[in-house]
């Protein structure tokens, strides 16, 4: 009786204990879900086909609402070529570009691919390689099938100098166009970490597009251009239309930072739920807020275009005072030094870049030769006839003549000659240059071996294979007549021809074998080069 009590006793202990386990469970899950937009995970399951399968979608996007909540499954990336608290790129910006068609110099997380080629984008159209460059990262991909990775990024730690204060972002995307509410949407974002890997306010980018009841929404972009068709396909087998944006730039202003060490993180990842695809592609470059110079050689007016996706720009005449415009270009009038003053797309304490370009006289350069074809030795006489708008004074004229020779002269104005002594084709090019404007010129020379017939005296037509055939050693004739006699004055052979190609096979005019002595020829010809041939003399002929 006791034992029966005992286990009653304890039936009713294990059951508390799981009844309080089971709610204990369902208030974390509910602690959990706090946050999560249920009313268009709803609404985005309504577009999938069976109750199954939106059932499914509902436990997905709550199984992604919490990883992203908790930053769960953080760990799941790509292979990491530089820890973020490396600080190895320094201030070179190596490899910003991946012209060097890998990732060093940046940690990758997700899905990535380094691009290359003349390929355009399936849905876009746009090139996948940043224009100008010859490779590109592609983050992200609309991969339905085995999908793990939603969220890719691309970091980079710059230490922040006079140099490098500033960084053009250059990037294209392409979005599965379901209609996403503003916080559910697939997004493009830049992001500036501090050393202790915090996000900090300002400067930072995003891109996205999304619907409201007022209809479709870009930002970060001026327009989003779409497909005309349903074409993209997500994880449901749900065709929509996609959104998609091609190059464009944003200009980052490091300044604040300078003498810090900060990263710049560029993500790109699907929509909340894990559902619907997006994927970017970037390039970047960095430089100094204080530029280089640029300069305009040629006749005026001259158009100065100024660096794109700036918020604004101020144009200042080389007079210092007059304003001439107030775009991306102006319209230069006179020489001198044009001053632009504009302001980034991101900045966080509205500093304005300064650049200045020079507009200069225009330079042509050219010059004339007294020969471009010829047989060797060829010496050919090259004459400057380079003009430039204003004076002379400070031309520099730099001779290359394709033989290995060249040759430096301020004074354009001059003639040079150069020899060439093998046969070959070479390119002779002259460079004028002028307070940093330069302009080239060339010209092909062609150099032929000089004509020759090189008469052997001996031969043997045994059929032996060597030395079978009276053959002529010939270069650049243009005609040529050979006849050869016997000791008493007989034509056993004769042969014309406008190639050089002479050849006696030990046979007379009739087919039969010459018998074995001593033949008499004579050989006409005339060279490409007009030298005139005469030769006589006597061949051997043994068996």
């Amino acid at each position: 009786m006791k034992n029966v009590i005992k286990f009653k006793k304890l039936a009713i202990i294990c059951l508390l204990s799981l009844y309080t386990g089971l709610c204990l469970s369902q208030n974390t899950q509910a602690d959990s879900l706090i946050g999560f937009n249920t009313k268009e995970a709803i609404y985005h399951a309504s577009f999938v086909k069976t109750e199954q399968e939106k059932d499914k979608f509902l436990k997905i996007a709550q199984r992604s609402f919490i990883d992203q909540k908790y930053s769960l499954n953080k760990n799941k990336s790509g292979p990491s070529e530089l820890s973020l608290n490396s600080n190895l790129q320094g201030n070179n910006c190596a490899n910003m570009d991946f012209e060097n068609s890998t990732t060093n110099g940046w940690q990758i997380a997700g899905d990535y691919q380094i691009t290359s080629g003349l390929a355009v984008d399936p849905f876009g159209g746009f090139p996948i390689v940043y224009p100008g460059g010859k490779h590109s990262l592609k983050l992200n991909n609309n991969n339905i099938s085995n999908k793990s990775n939603f969220s890719s990024s691309a970091s980079r730690v710059i230490s922040v100098g006079k140099d490098n204060n500033f960084l053009n972002l250059h990037f294209a995307l392409a979005v599965l166009n379901f209609p996403h509410t503003e916080s559910a949407a697939a997004k493009f974002k830049i992001q500036i970490l501090n050393s202790a890997n915090e996000v900090l306010e300002c400067p930072k980018f995003d891109c996205y597009y999304y619907t409201d009841q007022t209809g479709g929404h870009a930002v970060g972009t001026p327009s989003f251009q779409q497909t005309p068709d349903p074409v993209g396909i997500n994880i449901g087998n749900e065709a929509f239309e996609v959104s998609y944006s091609p190059w464009q730039t944003v200009g980052i202003d490091l300044t604040p930072y300078t003498g810090q060490s900060v990263t710049v993180k560029i993500s790109c990842d699907w929509c909340m739920f894990n559902y619907d695809w997006a994927y970017c592609y970037i390039d970047a470059d960095c430089s100094s807020l204080n530029a280089p110079k640029y300069f305009s050689c040629g006749i005026l007016p001259a158009n100065l275009l100024g660096p794109p996706n700036m918020k604004n720009y101020y144009w200042i005449a080389p007079n210092g005072i007059d304003t001439v415009s107030r775009s991306i270009s102006c319209n230069a009038s006179i020489l001198g030094v044009y001053t632009l003053y504009c302001t980034p797309n991101l900045t966080c304490e509205g500093s304005q870049l300064k650049y200045s370009y020079s507009t200069l006289p225009q330079i042509n350069a050219g010059f004339v030769c007294d020969n471009i074809k010829g047989f060797a030795p060829l010496t050919v006489n090259f004459t400057n006839t380079s003009q430039i708008s204003t004076s002379s004074g400070n031309t520099s004229s730099v001779w290359s003549y394709g033989n290995g020779t060249s040759q430096n002269t301020i004074n354009y104005s001059n003639t040079t000659s150069a020899t060439y002594t093998a046969a070959g084709t070479y390119t002779t090019m002259l460079l004028v240059s002028k307070n940093n404007c330069v302009d080239t010129a060339w010209q092909i020379i062609e150099v032929e071996l000089p004509s020759m017939i090189k008469i052997p005296d001996v031969f043997t037509p045994n059929g032996d294979g060597t030395n079978d055939v009276f053959f002529l050693q010939t270069s650049t004739l243009k005609e040529i007549n050979a006849q050869i006699y016997d000791r008493w004055g007989n034509e056993v052979f004769e042969s014309k021809s406008v190639t050089g190609n002479i050849a006696w096979d030990g046979k007379n005019l009739k087919g039969n074998e010459c018998a074995a002595g001593v033949y008499f020829y004579k050989i006409n010809a005339m060279g490409a080069d007009d030298k005139v041939y005469d030769q006589k003399g006597n061949i051997c002929l043994f068996r």
